[in-house]
Formats: structure tokens, C-alpha cells, sequence
């Protein structure tokens, strides 16, 4: 639940290579989802107007390491973390590992779909 909104507040959504890096210990990612849920009071919207079509603003900003760097947790003091004897991996692999397992549960859900 965010405690303040209005037009001087930016609500910032983590990915996962800000969690991966950050050991999920500081920032989580975000599910991704939109949900067209209008409540007026919430929203300061006259409830004279149709909210269903209403607008809906987003600005997105993604920011990706390059594919050659390294993967390793950023130093902070508020991270535990105990020595690794496996090197980080970069980038590339990571990501390939992230996708290949994407789409390994968005198969299983379409599976899932046709079974019910």
C-alpha cells in the first residue's frame, strides 16, 4: 500500500536485476500487471465521468547492465552475504537462465489453461 499519492509523488517499480543484485534483501521486483480498477475517491475523478475510459498514465524507463558485466551483489553494509566460491555470472547468462525459466512457467500455465 503506498501512503502518499497525488502529482509531486513518482512510485518507482524494481526488476529483478536490482533484486537479483541486492540478494532480494533491499529491493524485491515487481510483478508485472496492469489492473484497470478506477475508484473514484482513490483517484480524485468526478464520478460523473465514465471511468472506463478514463486515462491511464505510465512513464517506463528500463535500465539494463551491459552483457559482459559481472552480476555480483553491490557492496552495502545492509546486505548479508557469505563468501562464494562460484564466480557471478554475467549479464548475458543470467538473463538467458531468467528467460529460458519465463518461459518455461508461462508454458506450464497455457498447459494448466487447457486442463481446466
Amino acid at each position: 500500500e503506498i501512503s502518499h499519492h497525488g502529482h509531486d509523488v513518482a512510485v518507482i517499480f524494481v526488476g529483478s536485476v536490482l533484486s537479483y543484485l541486492t540478494k532480494n534483501q533491499i529491493y524485491a521486483a515487481a510483478k508485472h500487471r496492469v489492473v484497470n480498477n478506477w475508484c473514484t475517491s482513490c483517484t480524485g475523478i468526478d464520478s460523473n465521468i465514465d471511468t472506463s475510459v478514463a486515462a491511464r498514465m505510465a512513464v517506463t524507463l528500463f535500465v539494463r547492465p551491459h552483457a559482459n558485466a559481472l552480476m555480483k551483489p553491490l557492496p552495502s553494509p545492509y546486505l548479508q552475504i557469505g563468501e562464494s566460491k562460484k564466480n557471478p555470472p554475467t549479464f548475458r547468462v543470467w538473463n538467458a537462465r531468467v528467460a529460458k525459466n519465463y518461459m518455461k512457467k508461462k508454458s506450464m500455465m497455457k498447459c494448466n489453461r487447457r486442463d481446466a
